[in-house]
């Protein structure tokens, strides 16, 4: 997985930062532990430290969503990291993390999701009744305007796709519709993102990172903060590069949409 190379590289600042002192193992999503669990191992010291996404922990911990980045948001990640930093939110993501056992580490940017069909999308009306993977707000935004959201692993969208389960696929970048092959199954790319620039934080079980001595406590949030700039900065390329090959391989446009459409 893309992404999963920034994980590897956090791991190594830790350790490089800390002498040896602390070494994080690196596993990914079907390891062990399913995407949709990845919160509840950190809650239960299962795992110390993950990366997940909110969308499929709504129900769990309904305030990722918002950390997660509601639809019509910021879409540069300078502003989302100066919300973070310079506005007060990092404050207040660890205050709600705080409540269910869990310390946030860092924010980590990401580019806005996108809405892929197996059908082009010529007016809003067509989403009636389809079913969509699209979890969280974004899910919601969706249902607004007739669709029918469906939440659900990122892992399980192919062969969803393929069997006729699910008719488009969004709550993803573009370098995640690259990298499952959703243009194999929905080729059509709708020009408008549902989301635009969305955060996903670093976590950390919050007794595990109260027992480690400050200058360690310290080497992880800058690790962590470090882990943000490089999936922001390689966000930027990915996403062109993404773009790029799917169309090699046959990805299309949906038609552009209408300004009433845009309105709404």
């Amino acid at each position: 997985v893309s992404y999963g190379k920034t994980y590897q590289a956090f791991a190594d600042n830790v350790k490089r930062m800390s002498g040896g002192r602390l070494v994080i193992e690196v596993i990914y999503d079907g390891e062990g532990v399913p995407a949709a669990e990845v919160l509840s191992a950190v809650r239960s010291g299962l795992i110390e430290v993950a990366n997940p996404f909110q969308a499929l922990h709504a129900g769990e911990f309904p305030a990722g969503v918002v950390e997660l980045g509601l639809p019509d948001g910021p879409r540069d990640f300078l502003e989302i990291r100066a919300m973070f930093r310079e506005g007060g939110w990092l404050a207040a993501i660890r205050k709600a993390y705080a409540s269910i056992g869990v310390y946030y580490l860092s924010e980590a940017p990401q580019p806005g999701t996108y809405l892929m069909t197996k059908k082009p999308i010529k007016s809003l009306n067509d989403l009636k009744e389809m079913q969509i993977r699209c979890p969280g707000a974004y899910g919601m935004k969706l249902a607004n305007v007739g669709a029918s959201p469906v939440t659900m692993a990122l892992s399980e969208v192919y062969s969803s796709l393929a069997s006729g389960l699910l008719d488009g696929v969004d709550g993803c970048n573009l370098v995640d519709h690259d990298e499952v092959k959703s243009y194999e199954m929905a080729k059509f790319l709708y020009p408008l993102p549902v989301a635009n620039a969305q955060i996903l934080g670093l976590v950390c079980n919050l007794e595990a990172f109260n027992q480690l001595p400050d200058d360690l406590k310290a080497i992880v949030e800058a690790a962590a903060e470090m882990y943000g700039n490089d999936q922001a900065n390689k966000s930027v390329v990915w996403e062109r590069e993404a773009l790029m090959r799917m169309k090699s391989q046959g990805m299309q446009y949906s038609p552009e949409p209408s300004a009433a459409d845009k309105k709404k």
